[in-house]
């Protein structure tokens, strides 16, 4: 048997209704009684290829204008074709000459069509269609396609084979080829620029592109030309803000900045690229961050480089149909650990030390004082387990392997460390070129020292730099939304006032905070640093916190060698330090509650 190869539609397209016929007058001012049905000027005899649908188009004449075409319930093998929208006649199935599938078992199929006149006459037609051999593989998808205007994606090649190996798919040609892109994997044709009706791009200036496909199969191919028609269209812009996944609760998240009308969601239609698939229950979440959730495994996804894209959802923005999403990364839901809860891997015999929550393999061993110029040259030359990619670390990485919870060293014990001092990150102080950034083993604390002047110690990387968090801007509700690491921060004006607190009197104001409904409290350390921005030349925070103040602000993480202190990250400059709970000396609160 055949290997056949379909790809899942990304895009039901909007078909364009296209009526055949012509009207007619009798030239008296009488009108004349049309009671004759539409004539037939279609094929009634058709020969065609196997691996393909599309048989003919019919077409028929009357006086009575528009036709309208209907399969017709006699004819011993109509249940096998049917009529689309364009009067196209077509296989339900894709037919296989070495699977003959007519009543007769034969490659020779009987059925019926009948025509209807705007006046309700009708005739019935007789048609057959013989299959034919072919070695060559086949379009199944449509070579006509519609979609409306500021819709990327177009629709999804689907092509079946003859043999056992997989037809190869490609975008080969056409007037218009330049104006789309094609995915091999996933079969999925999109524009690269959105269409706009009332402005077209292609070789005509119609808002008919042409293109041409090309599949391949052995020795054998076969040329489809498309024909891909732009549709005037009156709807709103559907924006996707960001797309989440939990890989360990196989939960897709996928969060709008657009606002959608009330009840006007309906189970959505995804595509994908790299061909990942999801299914399951869907769920819908009104209020900024507006968020479809589904329930189910992603498959074949791979994490910020996996695109998501909502092409169908049944929804509505002021009222007006919502058009299809731009693409989208798909980034895995990477929650922040709690301070003291890390998942480290040693390895002596190979000397490194694997990080299982963010990915990233560090030296086991430290290497002693030196030059910041020195440690980023010994990183850069360094061979360890077998590989020449390391690097000094950024502060954000070197932070993530300090363990608060205790000290000297505040460091993780799967990294075997006595000295207790200072290490190098790779990132600069924005204010100076001659300073970086370097994290005290002894307490944990980030500070910066002079590149030359001072010396500190050097433990090395590799792996990919931290990604950035995906942060939302809530303007309305006064809160910004973290969806990567699924927290969300008061933004409101009353915590840009909350100065003068004790660490006591921060966790009361927190535990009282009422806005938006939300539970709140105090942010561990390690939360607080999250939002840390190192190169915002303004203030080091990120620029979607407004009001953030020249000032310490409290954590709920207590100092590991004394109770009466409490961690703090200073928004003045960005470095953290321990001081006494009583404090109250221009000490701000942030809060925070979980997503």
């Amino acid at each position: 048997m055949k290997k056949e190869t379909w790809y899942k539609s990304a895009l039901a397209a909007t078909a364009l209704v296209t009526m055949v016929g012509c009207g007619s007058s009798s030239g008296s001012s009488d009108p004349v009684e049309d009671t004759a049905g539409p004539v037939f000027t279609s094929p009634t005899d058709v020969s065609m290829d196997e691996n393909t649908v599309e048989v003919t188009t019919l077409e028929a004449t009357d006086a009575s204008a528009p036709v309208a075409f209907e399969m017709a319930s006699s004819g011993v093998d109509s249940l096998k074709f049917l009529v689309d929208s364009e009067n196209r006649l077509k296989f339900s199935v894709a037919p296989d000459h070495e699977a003959p599938g007519s009543s007769t078992d034969s490659n020779v199929y009987n059925l019926n069509v009948v025509a209807t006149d705007a006046v309700g006459n009708n005739t019935l037609q007789s048609l057959v269609v013989t299959v034919l051999n072919t070695n060559a593989p086949g379009f199944v998808s449509d070579r006509l396609v519609s979609v409306g205007e500021n819709t990327r994606t177009v629709t999804t090649v689907a092509v079946q084979g003859e043999g056992d190996t997989l037809p190869v798919v490609s975008l080969s040609g056409g007037e218009d080829q330049s104006l789309f892109d094609f995915d091999a994997d996933s079969g999925l044709l999109t524009f690269k620029a959105l269409p706009d009706f009332e402005a077209p791009t292609d070789s005509d200036l119609d808002n008919i592109y042409k293109v041409q496909m090309t599949a391949t199969e052995g020795d054998e191919s076969t040329v489809q030309e498309m024909e891909i028609t732009v549709v005037d269209i009156n709807s709103t812009a559907l924006e996707i803000s960001s797309a989440v996944y939990d890989e360990v609760n196989d939960k897709l998240s996928v969060y709008f900045s657009t606002q959608i009308d009330d009840g006007s969601a309906a189970n959505p239609a995804f595509a994908f690229s790299d061909g990942a698939a999801i299914s399951g229950t869907y769920g819908y979440s009104e209020g900024l961050p507006y968020k479809l959730t589904v329930d189910g495994e992603l498959t074949g996804f791979v994490a910020d480089s996996t695109k998501i894209q909502v092409v169908d959802g049944g929804f509505e923005i002021d009222g007006n149909e919502a058009e299809s999403s731009e693409l989208v990364k798909i980034s895995a839901l990477q929650a922040i650990p709690a301070v003291g809860d890390r998942s480290f891997t040693p390895d002596a015999v190979n000397g490194v030390v694997e990080d299982g929550d963010l990915g990233l393999v560090w030296q086991q061993d430290e290497q002693g004082e030196q030059s910041w110029a020195d440690a980023t040259a010994y990183c850069s030359d360094l061979t360890l387990d077998g590989d020449t990619d390391w690097r000094l670390p950024t502060i954000e990485e070197l932070i993530s392997i300090t363990d608060k919870t205790k000290s000297e060293p505040a460091i993780y014990l799967d990294f075997d460390q006595e000295y207790n001092g200072h290490f190098w990150s790779s990132t600069e102080f924005i204010d100076s070129e001659d300073i970086a950034w370097s994290v005290s083993s002894r307490t944990g604390f980030s500070a910066t020292i002079h590149k030359i002047n001072d010396s500190a110690w050097a433990r090395c990387v590799r792996g990919e730099p931290s990604k950035e968090a995906i942060l939302i801007d809530d303007s309305a509700t006064k809160v910004v939304y973290d969806t990567k690491a699924s927290l969300i921060w008061d933004n409101s004006d009353l915590t840009q006032d909350s100065s003068d607190l004790t660490w006591d009197e921060a966790n009361a104001y927190c535990l009282a905070n009422n806005l938006g409904g939300y539970t709140w409290r105090l942010p561990e350390v390690s939360e607080l640093e999250s939002i840390v921005d190192y190169s915002n030349e303004t203030r080091p925070v990120k620029e979607v916190f407004t009001g953030i103040q020249d000032a310490g602000y409290w954590t709920s993480t207590v100092d590991a060698d004394a109770s009466t202190k409490a961690w703090m990250i200073r928004f003045s400059h960005g470095a953290s330090k321990i001081e006494e709970k009583s404090l109250n000396n221009t000490t701000f609160v942030k809060c925070v509650t979980d997503l």
